[in-house]
Order: C-alpha cells, then structure tokens, then sequence
C-alpha cells in the first residue's frame, strides 16, 4: 500500500483561488461588491491609524487621491470576507526595532478584534518591509501567516507561511495567461495541490484603469468546481491542519488532532478526518 498522505482541500480539490487587498480604502466598497457577485473571497488588511485620511498616489504621470474607509464602514463592508493586519501606521516593520513592531502588530490587532469581534489570522507586510523579529512577534501575537509583495508567478503553497509570497499584482501583465495556466492544467490525486493568490490595491483598478481586466479575471477564475475560493487565513489553517495529521496502526488509522476538517487520499483511497477524531485508511 502507498503510504504518504496526500491532502487535498475540502472535498477532494487540488486547486484554490484566494485574494488579498492591502490598506482598507473607499475603493474596496465595489471591489467588495464585485468579488460577492461571483461567489469570491478576498482578504483585506486594514491599519486603524490610517481610518479616513486621504493620501496621494501618483501612477502614469498623474497624481490620484483616495481615502481611507472610516471605522464604521470597516466594521460592516468586509462581512463574509477576512480582515488581516496591515499594522497600525502602515510601517515598515523590517526597519523597526522588536518593541516598535510589538506594537504596531499587536495593537492593531486588538483594534480589529474589537471592531469586528473575531480572530485576526494573519499580516500583509507594509511595502513588504520584514525580519526575523517579525516572524516570532506574529508567532506570539497568535497569526498563523504573513504575507509579502515578492510575485513568484508560481501557483506553490508557501514553505513559511511567515513569509507567504503571492502568485502575483493583479496588474501584473501575466495575470491572464497565468489564469489560462492554473485552469488548464489536471491535478491528478498524486500531484501536488496548488493556489493561485492575487494580491494588489484596490485604488489601483481606479489609477491605472483596470476594473475592466480585473473583472474579465475574475469571470474567467470563478464559479469552478474544481476550485475552493478562500480567504488567506482560511487557506493557512487548513493547510497547516493538513500537515499535523497523523498515522497510527502501521498505517490503518488516522488521528487529526485539530479543530479543522481535512480531506484527503491514503492508499489511493479518499478520507475526511473530522476534527479530533479517529479515521480508518487501512
């Protein structure tokens, strides 16, 4: 009999879809609209220090303005999607020293926890700013995952979830033909499993004029069976849930000693390991 696991996500898929929106600002109110509309999910990482200040990008030559979304819309907008750090002042914690990122991290996930009364998972990176502090203030701090700004045009699910490098900035050029990629190719129960994560700003689909194309994207990834649609913090529970399974009886049972349900095949023959139970493979 074969003896390696091979997880899966829920109900047997090998591919997910997952999004991630940095900074909480009035654009993500559409953008919100859009993703429910096609039965996605996003994760979006808000800093409470920046609620309703307005600040300037300049993109193409031309400078656009956009605002911060209040308190108020924060705690209602996101509703069915995850709300991740982003730190409190939007800095960049790889220049700071342990005491500063402490706070930073920690305080801004108390005020989120507060505001929409449930377990913040996870970080995206200011300017993808880091360092080895970092990782053990999160550790501490009870997130599971932080996700950085370096594209790997990859569908690979991290080896650190601390350092969780997305496929790629949904204004990347290769976005669609990276789509057309992960749709086509088969994912037998032998091979890997693989997500697709697309990571940006929303004032972005406003300043460089892509709702357009970022609309045709997500028509072209959703609504497909074969796809689980998940938040960043969904995804890495499960995955990290997936890898503390474990085999007892010279490989006839299956223990799974987290509160996360996890499919998978053993022996060429799927499984459901309900959380905390016993499972037979044998």
């Amino acid at each position: 009999m074969n003896q390696t696991i091979y997880p899966c996500f829920p109900e047997g898929k090998k591919k997910a879809v997952t999004l991630s929106f940095d900074d909480g600002v009035i654009q993500d109110i559409p953008l919100v609209a859009l993703l429910n509309n096609y039965g996605m999910k996003g994760t979006f990482n808000i800093s409470c220090g920046k609620f309703e200040q307005c600040q300037t990008i300049e993109a193409d030559g031309m400078v656009f303005e956009h605002k911060v979304i209040s308190r108020e819309q924060a705690a209602g907008l996101y509703s069915g999607h995850e709300i991740g750090n982003h730190t409190w002042s939007h800095i960049a914690l790889g220049n700071m020293p342990s005491n500063v990122q402490m706070y930073e991290i920690s305080n801004n996930q108390h005020m989120l926890e507060t505001l929409v009364h449930s377990m913040i998972r996870g970080l995206a990176y200011p300017y993808g700013s880091y360092n080895k502090d970092t990782f053990e203030i999160l550790r501490l701090s009870g997130c599971i995952y932080g996700r950085t700004t370096v594209d790997t045009k990859k569908f690979d699910l991290p080896g650190d979830f601390y350092q969780w490098h997305p496929t790629c900035h949904f204004a990347a050029p290769e976005l669609l033909n990276l789509a057309d990629i992960f749709l086509k190719e088969e994912r037998p129960w032998y091979m890997p499993w693989q997500v697709f994560h697309i990571w940006g700003h929303s004032y972005e689909l406003d300043c460089l004029n892509l709702w357009g194309q970022f609309e045709t994207f997500i028509q072209l990834i959703s609504r497909r069976k074969e796809i689980w649609y998940v938040s960043n913090g969904e995804l890495a529970a499960y995955v990290q849930a997936a890898e503390k399974l474990e085999l007892y009886d010279d490989g006839k049972r299956l223990y799974n000693p987290t509160p996360v349900t996890v499919w998978g095949i053993y022996g060429e023959r799927p499984f459901c390991a309900a959380p905390g139970q016993w499972t037979d493979v044998g």
